[in-house]
């Protein structure tokens, strides 16, 4: 580091502006760098300033935002750092929308942890860590900024507090603060001491954000996206600080299936309402390379099966397993021989009729059978939820019994389909009651078979073309074949008018042309699945899989989901929600 004069500095455009500073870019000997103007407003400040440089010209580590030169010149006070032109870790995460793989993700969190190691080994707290306060070289290398506000953690409290009220956390783009509200611990917004244990809390604020891409307490993605949408769209200032502190929100946690149980868990231990549950930051950096360490290096998808399904939050979060209307998987990956994906998500809502009469299932298995296969399914089930809950509990082992014997997927998803409906309604004493089934099976050689019965829908979807459906939906008024070949076995297509709207019932019960179980009309229903096989190469270069029951599209058509999908981050829990 060196002094020099304000002449010596050339200024090109500003970058960027905040509470205490203002940073524009420039040159210095030919170099492009950053220049960053405090505002001067007091002899304290002036203090803060000087503090400021003595110490960050001491520390040296490849993960600090370096100090190239100062000047000291009255009214142009300023520092001088590299410019990096990948711009901060917030517009890398919400405007330029690049895509990354777990590892990826977990090594800019590393990187950034090992900062934050150094600056507390030298005693020093950062005091307004998040993810504008986090810069990018090209390389994706990390260096952590915004370094006026460093704190030695061993001045009092009243020394702290009082210099606190002068330099207050960067507003960020927000007024009012809310822009460091969101990564500030409990404690700091209670004017409580503030210490290294606050800088974990903003590291695990942080490191989910890297993990969701969503910006926290935010759920979905904006067209401009900014921190400030939190007031736009949940809460005031007050409305927040009262929700973190009193009553314990926190951002929702990363729930993609690839991301490991620990790595949630030890989020949630860094923002902890209490300061001395959360670890510190080394211990923290130590538990981070332990979980990189033990990572399926082979597809980065780390999996926790529990009865055949996928378990996407912790157990206080579990999607109730008799909810299931929609589900989606998102960023679709193909590597060799293994399939990835960044998440996937299960969500419903009840119909009218109430929470009790919620008749959809799915099931989940991946891997199935081995870590090239997946297989993914959803029922909807009518007239209760026998039929609807014996395919959920059956079909993965039916089906993998078939496979097992070298029988073809496509003859596999047949006799499945007709194994699962003989025996159920041989074991059912209702005959009123059956379910639709829609299964995606992705085989080991790269084809994705589709195999339907009803009126659930699949459909592949991209943010850059036209929605693939997968298949079509046996209803009554949807398929003139089906209708003919329901009337050639003798079955009566009865019109039903509700509400001045025109419905076809077969015998005036059901609009469906096949389905499981429902016995008394099996003479006009078939379980026999319409069979769609997809290769590889016509499915890989889409983002998504969408499944749904008719719920959904009875209101949506395919290009409103995707429109839907387009806006939204692609984050399952979050999509299927909104949907």
């Amino acid at each position: 580091m060196r002094w020099i004069k304000s002449t010596d500095l050339t200024f090109k455009r500003h970058l960027a502006q905040g509470s205490s500073a203002t940073v524009f870019l420039g040159s210095l000997d030919g170099q492009e760098v950053a220049i960053r103007k405090p505002r001067i407003r007091s002899l304290e400040s002036l203090r803060r300033f000087e503090w400021e440089v003595s110490v960050r010209r001491q520390l040296c580590h490849p993960r600090v935002l370096p100090l190239v030169a100062a000047c000291n010149e009255a009214p142009n006070y300023c520092t001088v750092s590299p410019y990096m032109q990948r711009g901060t870790l917030f517009e890398f995460i919400h405007e330029q929308n690049v895509w990354l793989a777990l590892t990826e993700k977990l090594q800019i969190i590393i990187q950034l942890v090992e900062a934050v190691v150094y600056l507390h080994s030298k005693n020093l707290v950062h005091r307004d860590i998040k993810s504008e306060n986090v810069l990018l070289d090209t390389n994706l290398n990390v260096f952590i900024s915004d370094l006026d506000l460093l704190m030695e953690e061993r001045k009092n409290d009243v020394e702290l507090l009082s210099l606190a009220s002068e330099y207050r956390p960067s507003a960020g783009r927000l007024k009012h603060q809310v822009g460091t509200l969101i990564y500030l611990a409990p404690e700091i917004l209670e004017n409580k001491r503030h210490s290294s244990a606050c800088d974990v809390y903003s590291l695990g604020v942080v490191m989910n954000e890297i993990l969701t891409g969503v910006i926290p307490y935010v759920d979905r993605r904006m067209e401009i996206p900014q921190v400030q949408t939190i007031l736009e769209t949940r809460f005031n200032e007050s409305k927040l600080k009262r929700a973190i502190v009193v009553e314990g929100l926190r951002p929702v946690l990363a729930s993609s299936v690839e991301i490991p149980f620990e790595l949630r868990e030890l989020i949630q231990r860094c923002w902890s309402a209490d300061p001395s549950e959360r670890p510190c930051a080394s211990k923290l950096l130590f538990n981070l390379k332990d979980i990189v360490g033990r990572l399926d290096s082979s597809c980065m998808v780390y999996r926790t099966p529990e009865d055949g399904e996928i378990i996407e939050t912790n157990s206080s979060e579990r999607t109730d397993k008799n909810k299931s209307t929609v589900l989606l998987e998102s960023n679709l990956k193909f590597c060799e021989s293994c399939y990835s994906y960044s998440s996937i998500g299960v969500c419903a809502v009840p119909g009218l009729r109430g929470e009790d009469r919620m008749e959809d299932r799915y099931c989940i298995l991946s891997p199935f059978r081995s870590s090239g296969e997946h297989l993914l399914a959803v029922f909807d089930g009518h007239g209760g939820d026998e039929c609807a809950q014996f395919l959920k509990q059956y079909f993965a082992d039916t089906l993998s019994s078939f496979l097992d014997k070298g029988v073809t997927p496509e003859d596999a998803l047949k006799c499945t389909f007709q194994q699962l409906d003989d025996r159920f309604i041989v074991s059912q004493k209702s005959y009123a009651t059956g379910s639709t089934a829609l299964v995606l099976y992705f085989a080991p050689n790269g084809v994705l078979f589709v195999a339907n019965a009803g009126d659930s829908l699949a459909v592949l979807g991209s943010s850059s073309v036209a929605p693939f459906i997968l298949n079509r939906q046996h209803s009554i008024h949807l398929c003139d074949d089906e209708k003919t070949r329901i009337e050639l076995k003798g079955g009566t297509v009865i019109p039903i008018t509700i509400s001045n709207e025109t419905f076809y019932r077969i015998e005036g019960q059901v609009s469906l042309t096949r389905a499981f179980g429902d016995s008394h009309l099996k003479q006009f229903l078939t379980s026999e699945p319409e069979l769609t096989r997809i290769d590889k190469a016509d499915w890989i270069f889409y983002d998504w899989i969408i499944l749904a029951t008719d719920g959904l599209w009875d209101v949506l058509s395919p290009e409103d989901v995707t429109h839907i999908m387009r806006k939204t981050v692609s984050k399952g829990d979050l999509v299927t929600k909104r949907l």
